[in-house]
């Protein structure tokens, strides 16, 4: 006696799951209204979480991409920031998932408490801003800037090992290489500078953090694996033509060589592999300049490097020194602002009205190019004060773990004092901290520090825990 077999539909094994079709028109939805290239990227990130649902680490990530590419210039912000707080809220969500009775877990680390008081007291202003008649647009803005660098808080309560951060520093590597992409696109066909969502400061952070684990790996050609990831990253702040770019870069990497050198016993075979890491860097970057140049046939490329790095401190009007005449004006400005209210600042979604020295055109602005003036102008010199602390505090944690016996550990924390160092330094000429392109990759990078670093958690749960039998 013969079965004869049936063919049902939904036992078909060729036909993707439903889920896989949702992403599918979504992805066609983004194209729709984004445009290619952020279609793909979301189609990418959702397909990854698709493949690791509810992980919070995972949506984390997500995150940090997803909010690095946010296009400040362009008519979509309000578009993407919705997407950006969708993402936001799921990463969240699976924070709630995966920590369930224990939400609320602060490891001790210098940055715990100047973290916990700026995000209140940026609640405050913000609250403050709405009910002075500030921008509410604008006050949003700043706080869910706030709001990307407080997610450490979230992060830190990670388990830091290999395997984690593996991942950790291979979605850096991938969001590098997305603006890097982007950056050397853009210059390929403008072949010149431009001030756009191409050239942000995510991929120096990386370069920044790839050197620590260069000059703490012991095998001649992991180092060169190091260096070649590094590669990218610095190409596209090389041709961003961006000043701060270029000082926040050596400036980080001369704070990576002599944390990492320092004093002590082995100091002088230190020095000399940070002489060799940083020599085989610059060679890797002229080489490839070269080739850049030669490609894009754009033979004055080293010559026009020169004269922009040499118009840097310059007032006298010309197009090399139109940012920094612009600047100062600025600044001027903004200090008769700060001089009305130098306490306790303006609140959240302060505008400020100057005429532009270019043009002579009237602009109103939320952002000043100086974000320490940014924080003093809306938050008074008690934010600009907590400001300070928090950065130093997260210098201090990177620096708590630069002796980790791990080496992968030693160099995330390491890398993570040297980006904020690097920040620092940018933030002298610019408003890294204003805007979630970086914030969130610096929120990765501080709760890792803090999770590596920490020695005790204080835990708040709303109710005792049942004693167990």
């Amino acid at each position: 006696m013969s079965l004869a077999r049936r063919a049902v539909w939904p036992e078909a094994r060729g036909l993707p799951h439903l889920g896989w079709w949702a992403l599918l028109a979504l992805a066609l939805a983004l194209l729709l209204t984004l445009g290619g290239i952020p279609a793909a990227a979301a189609l990418a990130l959702l397909i990854v979480q698709r493949a690791r649902p509810f992980d919070f680490l995972t949506s984390c990530l997500i995150v940090v991409m997803w909010g690095s590419v946010i296009d400040y210039t362009t008519g979509q912000l309000t578009l993407e920031m919705s997407l950006l707080s969708i993402a936001l809220v799921y990463m969240v969500f699976c924070y709630v998932l995966w920590q369930r009775a224990d939400l609320l877990s602060f490891p001790s680390t210098p940055i715990t408490r100047p973290m916990l008081l700026y995000q209140g007291l940026t609640l405050i202003n913000f609250a403050r801003g709405l009910m002075a008649g500030n921008s509410a647009r604008y006050a949003g803005l700043e706080l869910i800037a706030a709001w990307a660098i407080g997610c450490c808080l979230l992060v830190c309560n990670l388990r830091m090992q290999r395997a984690a951060i593996a991942t950790a520093l291979a979605w850096l590597c991938a969001t590098g290489f997305v603006h890097a992409g982007l950056g050397l696109h853009s210059y390929a066909a403008f072949h010149g500078r431009r001030g756009d969502n191409s050239f942000e400061p995510v991929s120096g952070m990386v370069a920044a953090l790839l050197l620590n684990f260069a000059l703490r790996e012991s095998r001649p050609r992991r180092v060169v694996l190091w260096l070649a990831l590094m590669l990218p990253c610095v190409l596209h702040q090389l041709l961003s033509f961006t000043r701060g770019y270029w000082i926040a870069l050596i400036s980080s990497t001369l704070f990576s060589v002599l944390v990492f050198s320092a004093r002590g016993p082995g100091s002088g075979e230190r020095w000399r592999r940070s002489a060799l890491v940083v020599a085989g860097l610059g060679g890797l970057v002229a080489a490839s300049g070269a080739i850049g140049a030669l490609t894009f046939n754009i033979s004055e490329l080293w010559q026009t490097v020169g004269t922009r790095f040499a118009s840097s401190t310059g007032t006298e009007y010309s197009y090399a020194t139109q940012s920094n005449v612009w600047r100062l004006v600025e600044l001027a400005n903004a200090l008769r602002h700060i001089h009305e209210s130098p306490w306790f600042g303006k609140g959240l979604g302060y505008t400020i009205l100057f005429t532009e020295p270019i043009f002579w055109s009237l602009h109103s602005e939320w952002f000043i190019h100086e974000n320490y003036l940014l924080v003093w102008l809306k938050q008074g010199l008690v934010g600009l004060a907590l400001f300070v602390w928090l950065l130093i505090s997260a210098v201090r944690t990177g620096l708590k773990g630069r002796n980790l016996p791990d080496r992968w550990q030693a160099s995330w924390c390491a890398g993570t004092a040297a980006v904020t160092f690097h920040l620092m330094i940018y933030s002298l000429v610019h408003f890294p901290l204003a805007e979630v392109n970086s914030c969130f990759a610096l929120a990765l990078m501080w709760g890792g520090a803090m999770a590596m670093t920490a020695r005790e958690t204080t835990v708040i749960r709303w109710r005792r825990q049942a004693p167990s039998s």
